[in-house]
């Protein structure tokens, strides 16, 4: 069967097969794979920087009023007792 690649092309590991070509094959995925993985990597780290400066300069931009704030803290904190009260008694059962 003859071939139109170029003569060097079919006599590359790669081509012929064999031992070499299968370790040629098995480190160009190795290599593959890892820049794969760097790369989903340091798309993730981009991503919780943003999420984190973002963050951080909403929270600096503007600081709330403490006319605001201390409601909202009672509310939150001693309005909501018997909730978990009542949630502690069931667990503790």
């Amino acid at each position: 069967m003859q071939s139109n690649l170029p003569q060097d092309m079919r006599d590359s590991p790669t081509m012929r097969g064999g031992p070499v070509g299968a370790m040629v094959d098995w480190v160009a995925d190795w290599i593959s794979d890892f820049g794969a993985v760097l790369l989903d990597w340091t798309a993730s780290l981009g991503s919780i920087a943003i999420f984190v400066m973002r963050t951080f300069r909403w929270l600096l931009g503007r600081l709330p009023k403490k006319e605001t704030l201390t409601p909202n803290f009672y509310e939150i904190g001693v309005l909501s007792l018997p909730v978990v009260a009542l949630t502690g008694t069931f667990i503790g059962m």
